[in-house]
């Protein structure tokens, strides 16, 4: 009858393992690093760069970011990366995406630059998938 107390124990040391490991990811973090703008007046285009740092001990892979740029409080792009990135045990990386913004979007942007005399405060709101943890993420960035 004791001889099904070994296979718990090891299985139970292997699932403990793995799910700490996996919790220690949700410590990587998102940082809001810069935006340009590229494509001319026809098809423009918001490239964001993320910082993303990883404080662990262990290499992490981004699966995707997916969430919504505003800009002064108006959304201005949703963006959906399902690009796959390693980040480095205690390192950081820099995660770019590219957006294409709506007309109205686009529109809002420009009237919100005229009217802040020049200043922008773009905010990221979303969600980043690293190693199948979710992780929500909101940063903001000004120009």
């Amino acid at each position: 009858m004791k001889n099904w107390i070994l296979p718990v124990v090891v299985v139970g040391g292997i699932a403990a393992f793995y799910f700490l490991g996996k919790s220690t990811l949700s410590k990587v973090k998102l940082l809001f690093r810069g935006v340009n703008f590229s494509g001319g007046l026809l098809a423009p285009r918001f490239n964001l760069k993320f910082g993303v740092q990883n404080p662990t001990n262990e290499k992490a892979n981004i699966k995707s970011l997916v969430g919504t740029l505003t800009a002064n409080g108006k959304t201005v792009a949703n963006i959906s990366s399902f690009t796959s990135q390693v980040i480095a045990p205690t390192a950081e990386s820099i995660y770019t995406v590219e957006a294409r913004p709506a007309a109205a979007g686009l529109v809002s942007t420009i009237a919100n630059f005229i009217q802040s005399k020049n200043r922008i405060d773009f905010n990221f709101s979303g969600t980043m998938n690293v190693d199948n943890i979710n992780i929500p993420v909101n940063e903001n960035y000004s120009i």
